[in-house]
């Protein structure tokens, strides 16, 4: 007893080129690192990209030191958005806040 035919057979090795073509051109497209891996040392860090990394670290740091940032310790939350609000204000922009109502 066949369990397949020549013309099922011949539809199941298209559909099977098929697949694996279009496999390769999401690969292709997709996925695959385009240009070359940098190998190379890296460049020397200049004096603004090491102040940068201290002020980035600083407010890691900071945020951190808050608690969560969530409505269940309200506390913290206010905390982070008001020590948020100095540091915007310090690097000259205008914070308006907007309050909503948390449901139960």
């Amino acid at each position: 007893m066949r369990f397949s035919t020549r013309g099922s057979t011949i539809r199941l090795t298209i559909l099977f080129i098929v697949m694996i073509a279009a496999c390769m051109a999401i690969w292709w497209e997709l996925i695959r690192m385009l240009g070359k891996s940098f190998s190379e040392p890296l460049p020397a860090i200049t004096q603004a990209e090491k102040h940068l990394s201290e002020s980035l670290h600083h407010d890691v740091v900071s945020l951190s030191g808050f608690g969560q940032h969530n409505v269940v310790d309200l506390f913290a939350l206010k905390r982070t958005a008001n020590w948020l609000d100095t540091e915007f204000y310090k690097a000259g922009y205008n914070v308006d806040r907007e309050c909503y109502l948390v449901g139960k």
